[in-house]
């Protein structure tokens, strides 16, 4: 199962003191429990070096890196697009191509991705989408050119639905972040997104993968706590989420539409107290994510605070229970018959108790 994050450690920045594209940096990411490291500051045109020691310091510690290489949305051929990206493709796991497009960016990602795909079959070629609460123009222009006025009429429905149609990637990637104001505040829509990808990627056939909010990057986004990150991995692993990706890993530099705080590793290169959460975090995704990762979701009850998502893997029901609440405790009376993986140790027939944002995987015996 995919456990991304964005952004890798930057090389030496302006306003950092010091170089974090090392070695020693990309162990505490493997160590962290993360697969997959996106590029951010680090471009083939103006630090190809870099690129390549990013590249590099993944292999060695086995974990993928995707590159970020602006120039690709601008290319206009495939002997272009292979000029440009010959030189690191061969070891990197892919290429960031847009972050957060408008529809009328669709049909140009369509023609790159079918050139891609033809000069690297087996690279992954990424593209993440807005959220549903994203304003019309944000939907029809894409995120950084939202106060340009859309040409048409379009909604939340109508970008995920026309992605699909149009680009024929196996994925669907999103961001939604969810905490704004003083705890326990949660936006109301999260469960709407939640609810309207799984549909959508059903329904198609593709693999959903979702964003996680580690950081605050704006006056009415909070920091979230432990808490707050596992209840927005199991909550969405009960919509069946087949992929998380942190956001942030190495906490951004500011600017001027956003102020970056907290995130998993801070300026300084140092471990933030959201280090050790993710990483304790990440070994409970890859305890069930072989289970639910080729899982067919069957059936999904939410009710106040349980989610119940009912999966068939290998011909066998198994309970994914998930405590939606992120001030509450839950509890669940297992039988004797069933087996239980959870993120403490569980007995078969006992109560157990499920803190706030925690769920339980069971498998249902026949007898």
């Amino acid at each position: 199962m995919l456990i991304g994050a964005w952004i890798a450690p930057p090389h030496q920045l302006e306003n950092l003191k010091s170089n974090f594209n090392t070695l020693e940096q990309y162990r505490l990411i493997k160590e962290a429990g993360i697969n997959t490291i996106y590029g951010l500051y680090e471009t083939p045109e103006k630090e190809p070096v870099e690129v390549l020691k990013a590249i590099s310091y993944a292999k060695e510690v086995g974990i993928s890196y995707l590159v970020r290489d602006p120039r690709i949305e601008h290319t206009t051929s495939s002997e272009q697009l292979n000029l440009q990206t010959k030189s690191y493709l061969k070891e990197a796991a892919g290429i960031l191509v847009y972050d957060e497009p408008g529809i009328e960016q669709y049909k140009r990602l369509n023609t790159l991705y079918n050139d891609f795909k033809t000069l690297y079959p087996d690279k992954l070629f990424y593209v993440n989408l807005m959220p549903l609460h994203a304003n019309q123009n944000q939907l029809y222009w894409g995120a950084w050119r939202g106060a340009e006025e859309a040409l048409e009429e379009v909604d939340a429905l109508r970008y995920y639905k026309d992605y699909i149609k149009a680009l024929k990637l196996p994925y669907l990637s999103y961001d939604f972040y969810p905490f704004e104001g003083e705890f326990p505040s949660i936006r109301s829509d999260y469960f709407e997104q939640l609810k309207l990808i799984y549909e959508l990627t059903k329904e198609a056939s593709l693999i959903p993968i979702c964003f996680i909010q580690t950081c605050s990057f704006n006056t009415h986004v909070r920091i979230p706590n432990k808490t707050e990150v596992l209840w927005q991995v199991n909550t969405s692993l009960a919509y069946g989420t087949k992929g998380i990706q942190y956001f942030t890993y190495f906490l951004p530099e500011n600017n001027h539409l956003e102020q970056f705080k907290g995130a998993i590793i801070n300026h300084e290169g140092k471990r933030t107290p959201l280090y050790e959460a993710v990483k304790d975090i990440n070994q409970w995704v890859n305890q069930i994510g072989r289970y639910l990762i080729d899982a067919e979701v069957i059936e999904i009850n939410h009710t106040e605070d349980v989610i119940k998502t009912t999966l068939n893997h290998k011909g066998e029901t198994y309970l994914f229970y998930c405590n939606a609440s992120l001030v509450k405790r839950m509890t669940y009376q297992s039988n004797i018959n069933e087996s239980i993986i959870s993120q403490n140790q569980a007995t078969p027939g006992a109560l157990i108790t499920l803190e706030p944002g925690e769920a339980i995987l069971i498998k249902r015996s026949e007898t």
